[in-house]
């Protein structure tokens, strides 16, 4: 795959990994995409992968999946720094370096995390004003959004896949923000960011609320669930979009909105 790169290819891209300020970045994260554009940088964001669709109507060049992103695209777009990910981007990160191209991870795992992120992105932009200000911006939005619980707390339950039946563990994104939105959530104890648990476990948790965030989920129709809080209550959603909880950026405070409308919806009907 590199070998079809040419050496003064190369040669620019590492005089130009070296220049300042940035104004050419490719993002392999869709998080990292809606926060540039949320900074009003997006004229230097020059690749993306095909998950990166919000705002809507993103018109750059695709550079591959967030599993698989192409190298041969990303060399094309000559950029001067790409943000990648953890986990599935790992292999990539060598190569880039190898090619001189600076590399940002960014994969933060909780809202303080998110608001780092974009004070790193805005410095790096050159936006680092509206940077400040977005970070304020949620923070007093946050303010709003939790000001007000029930005396009885509701627990929760959060249904990322069904085959296997995978939850959100201690130490996930997704904790944080059900207890943001004032639920406990059922598998909180369990000591890894999403495991997989038996039905067993959710029948024995009783949650009071289940959202899922995939299509084709019914757990009212699962043998034994009849008799779980949720079921008996008629508490289960599955019209939240997932990207704006699952996807660390800067519509995560909409996401703790959403998930606070599901688990306590009488707050909203007065």
């Amino acid at each position: 795959m590199i070998a079809n790169i040419s050496l003064i290819h190369i040669f620019l891209l590492l005089v130009s990994s070296n220049q300042h300020p940035v104004f050419r970045v490719v993002s392999l994260v869709p998080g990292v995409t809606e926060i540039i554009y949320a900074l009003g940088a997006q004229d230097k964001l020059v690749g993306v992968v095909a998950q990166c669709d919000y705002p809507p109507n993103i018109n750059k060049p695709i550079v591959g999946s967030f599993s698989s992103p192409n190298l041969e695209r990303i060399l094309a777009q000559s950029p001067e720094i790409v943000f990648v990910a953890g986990g599935e981007q790992k292999y990539l990160w060598r190569k880039l370096k190898e090619l001189g191209i600076q590399i940002r991870i960014v994969s933060p795992k909780n809202l303080q995390e998110i608001y780092q992120s974009i004070l790193e992105i805005g410095e790096l932009l050159d936006v680092k004003d509206r940077a400040d200000s977005l970070v304020n911006s949620l923070k007093k939005e946050l303010v709003g959004a939790v000001c007000e619980l029930p005396l009885q707390k509701r627990r929760v339950l959060i249904e990322i896949s069904d085959t296997p039946l995978v939850t959100c563990g201690e130490g996930s994104f997704l904790d944080e923000l059900i207890l943001l939105a004032g639920g406990i959530n059922v598998a909180h104890h369990i000591k890894k960011p999403y495991p997989i648990v038996s039905a067993e476990f959710v029948v024995k948790s009783n949650p009071n609320v289940i959202i899922t965030t995939h299509p084709g989920s019914n757990p009212a129709k699962r043998l034994g669930w009849e008799l779980v809080s949720a079921v008996k209550e008629n508490r289960i959603y599955r019209d939240i979009d997932p990207n704006i909880i699952l996807r660390p950026g800067p519509r995560v405070i909409l996401g703790i909105k959403e998930l606070r409308k599901r688990i306590y919806p009488e707050l909203y009907k007065r």
